[in-house]
């Protein structure tokens, strides 16, 4: 239903023009799925090759500003998004194994 000081771009105008009565649209957001890149997930992969899929994924969803969160063996950085997160896992990549 409309209600004073919703606005006119908001109003659905077919429903008015058939019934005289004005009704709102209502939106909703959309919620992005967040994705957890696993090292788990590459099970009979060699070592370094786990590390470029992780590597790749985690450049692709912050290119994409998709949250995201790595699980590797020993360590876990909680989903989120930017440059400091991106870093973050990108260095946990590179020092895996030292």
């Amino acid at each position: 239903m409309y209600r004073t000081g919703d606005s006119l771009k908001h109003v659905h105008w077919k429903t008015f023009a058939r019934t005289g009565e004005m009704h709102s649209k209502t939106f909703v957001a959309a919620v992005q799925a967040i994705q957890w890149l696993d090292w788990s997930d590459f099970q009979n992969q060699d070592v370094e090759h786990r590390l470029s899929c992780l590597c790749y994924w985690v450049l692709r969803l912050s290119e994409l500003n998709r949250p995201y969160g790595l699980r590797m063996p020993g360590d876990t950085i909680s989903p989120s998004t930017g440059v400091s997160h991106k870093r973050r896992c990108l260095a946990l990549l590179a020092t895996y194994g030292c």
